[in-house]
């Protein structure tokens, strides 16, 4: 399991249904940062690719966390 969280704005819950499934850019809180939005469904098709699940956790003003499930192996 990979867990990345951060403590900013967080996402509400309309656009957590949408994060993921498209290369659509999240609203920006900041102004000073720049980038196309497309890092999460980059992240997605890689996991899709390795059969890894993604969930996703987020608050407003508490911040998101991002939950990356891969399989184990059996011995």
């Amino acid at each position: 399991m990979i867990i990345i969280s951060d403590d900013g704005h967080g996402i509400n819950k309309r656009l957590r249904k949408k994060y993921l499934k498209s290369s659509i850019e999240l609203p920006r809180t900041t102004h000073n940062v720049k980038g196309f939005g497309l890092g999460l469904f980059y992240v997605r098709q890689i996991a899709m690719a390795h059969q890894w699940e993604i969930d996703v956790e987020s608050e407003p003003n508490v911040g998101t966390k991002f939950i990356i499930c891969t399989p184990q192996k059996s011995k």
